[in-house]
């Protein structure tokens, strides 16, 4: 990305299209990446920043570009959030530390300190037990361990979920919502995710999935989902990934950010969920200003059923697997595994001149019952057709 104010920590004006390694940082536990700088915090508990400090939001005096300096003043911390000129800290003894502008009131700091620039963290008063922080452009959001939210700051599109447009100088906390497992925030609009696997959205613009609405100002459930285990939210786009790994986008998909297969540049927006094709097995989700990234786990690639016991005057079957346009490599690492328990069943593997393997089981399989053969994608094969997926193979969760 850019490192225009020096905010990927690589020297200012350094900037890189490829992931490199920050230097000068180990045993980092959490990252958080505002609009021109970016914080660290490291195992220790200590938070390190880099990068612009636009209203003091390094903990520094001087408005410049700044290497790594430590943020001080702040107790054990154990997660950070960045804002677009704030920063939130959560301690160790579930308090909240606010840092930088208070422009709109998303320090939560009161009347008294609105339009403030903070260049030294400041406990927000009123909050304790707190599980979650999320700093988003001008306003922030809290998550207790009970699951209550509190929100305040900037309220311009019904961000806060508080009934109104009223920005909040102070925590308030959001009614009509279960228990909050987490949320995810963008500058004017919010999801958060019940314990229940259900999805509340409000704010503006049509990336709630609640259909075309100009706005929501308080939470309102999203029809047509399934049980969810993880939300994003990007700037006017959102994203959901189901139980069972599958993803559903809702919102602007102008470049593409939903996946769907749409012609880039033409503005089609979906204002309710929609499943994204060809994504499955995702472990989780992440949405930035138009763009989507997922996680996706390590599947199984293929699923057998034993049906008759023995083959070729043997106690045991043999399994022999044929894959169009692949090389097999270092087939020793193939492992057949019974569904219902995931034990490692021994086996002696034949390749079958390039294209195969045959899977000879050291024990006799049970019959009608379920087996997978786990194959290990980034060791087994040379792909001759980059576009080609797997040929005639099944993931274990289907």
């Amino acid at each position: 990305g850019s490192g225009n104010y020096n905010q990927l920590g690589l020297g200012e004006g350094v900037g890189s299209h490829i992931p490199v390694i920050v230097p000068g940082f180990q045993n980092v536990k959490d990252i958080a990446a505002g609009n021109t700088f970016s914080l660290i915090l490291l195992e220790n508990g200590e938070v390190y920043g880099f990068g612009r400090n636009l209203s003091g939001v390094l903990g520094q005096e001087e408005e410049i570009n700044y290497p790594s300096v430590k943020v001080q003043g702040l107790p054990k911390i154990k997660s950070i959030s960045a804002g677009y000129t704030h920063a939130l800290f959560l301690s160790e003894s579930g308090e909240v530390y606010a840092l930088g502008s208070n422009s709109h009131g998303q320090l939560g700091l009161g009347e008294a300190q609105l339009g403030a620039k903070l260049t030294a963290p400041v406990k927000i008063p009123g909050l304790s037990q707190v599980k979650e922080v999320h700093a988003s452009r001008f306003f922030s959001l809290i998550i207790l361990e009970n699951g209550d939210v509190y929100a305040f700051g900037d309220n311009d599109y019904g961000q806060l979920g508080l009934g109104d447009n009223e920005d909040r100088p102070a925590p308030e906390k959001i009614s009509g919502i279960p228990i909050i497992k987490t949320a995810s925030t963008t500058h004017r609009h919010v999801l958060l995710l019940s314990e229940s696997g259900d999805v509340y959205a409000f704010g503006d613009t049509a990336a709630l999935g609640l259909g075309l609405i100009a706005q929501q100002l308080s939470p309102a459930i999203i029809p047509g989902l399934p049980k969810i285990k993880g939300i994003a939210t990007g700037w006017s786009h959102s994203l959901v990934v189901s139980e069972s790994g599958e993803v559903y986008g809702f919102g602007m998909n102008s470049s593409g950010q939903l996946g769907m297969g749409d012609v880039l540049g033409e503005t089609k927006l979906r204002s309710a969920p929609e499943k994204i094709p060809f994504l499955s097995n995702v472990e989780a989700v992440a949405a930035a200003v138009n763009k989507s990234f997922a996680i996706v786990k390590n599947v199984p690639k293929v699923l057998y059923t034993s049906h008759e016991p023995g083959s070729a005057g043997t106690d045991t079957e043999t399994i022999a697997i044929e894959f169009d346009r692949f090389l097999v490599g270092d087939f020793g690492k193939i492992i057949l595994r019974k569904y219902s328990d995931d034990t490692i069943v021994p086996t002696t593997l034949v390749g079958l001149g390039g294209y195969g393997v045959e899977i000879h089981p050291a024990e006799e399989l049970e019959l009608n019952t379920k087996y997978y053969l786990e194959i290990p994608p980034d060791t087994l094969f040379d792909r001759d057709d980059s576009s080609s997926a797997y040929p005639g193979t099944q993931s274990k969760d289907d």
